[in-house]
Order: structure tokens, then C-alpha cells, then sequence
């Protein structure tokens, strides 16, 4: 008598929910990356008129 069995595999399942769960992390990361810049940006601009105020 051979057992034949068969096990269902979750793998797919998982992946699916694990791969949905990484796009929107690196979504949310692209979104604050966005943002950082921004400010980065606006704070360079700050920096630099306040060293040429100084200059004067």
C-alpha cells in the first residue's frame, strides 16, 4: 500500500501577500524619499541665502 498523499503547498498564497505588502512598503518609502528631498532641497536653498547675507 503506497500513501499517496498530497500537501497543498501555502507558498503561492504567502508570496502573493508578501509581495503585495513589499510594493506598498516601497511605495510608502518612494513617498517619504519624495519628501525628504523636498525639504533637503529648501533647506540647501535656506542655507545658501543665509551664507550670502553673512557674506555681505
Amino acid at each position: 500500500m503506497t500513501n499517496e498523499r498530497k500537501e497543498v503547498s501555502e507558498a503561492p498564497v504567502n508570496f502573493g501577500a508578501n509581495l503585495g505588502l513589499m510594493l506598498d512598503l516601497y511605495d510608502d518609502f518612494y513617498k517619504i524619499h519624495h519628501l525628504y528631498q523636498k525639504i533637503y532641497k529648501s533647506y540647501s536653498a535656506q542655507l545658501r541665502m543665509m551664507t550670502q547675507l553673512y557674506q555681505l
